[in-house]
């Protein structure tokens, strides 16, 4: 499995996969850990959530799951984003905040 290159930021804030709402709880680069009630029905998905004053729709692909029972939904789910835009990059690098240990 491949391992994380870039270090994960804490943020909470609604987000969308493929029309569905969801929880961001972090993000990096190239990767947010979203909380979704229910599973989307294919690997490729679509995001769409707001950084840093800016609305994003990026391409992802599911790259783990794991069930939780949580006040954010019932489901964690690993997306990599696919060729995130430079713009997407430098939002990240201006949210900031806690970083969380690889």
């Amino acid at each position: 499995m491949e391992k994380r290159k870039d270090k994960r930021l804490k943020k909470r804030s609604l987000i969308k996969v493929d029309d569905k709402a969801g929880m961001l709880l972090d993000i990096s680069e190239d990767g947010i850990k979203v909380a979704l009630p229910s599973l989307p029905t294919r690997r490729q998905i679509r995001v769409s959530l707001q950084l840093d004053g800016e609305e994003f729709n990026l391409s992802g692909t599911i790259r783990w799951i794991r069930k939780t029972f949580s006040a954010h939904g019932s489901n964690e789910l690993g997306i990599h984003i696919e060729d995130p835009p430079p713009t997407f990059v430098t939002a990240v690098g201006r949210v900031g905040g806690p970083i969380i240990a690889q």
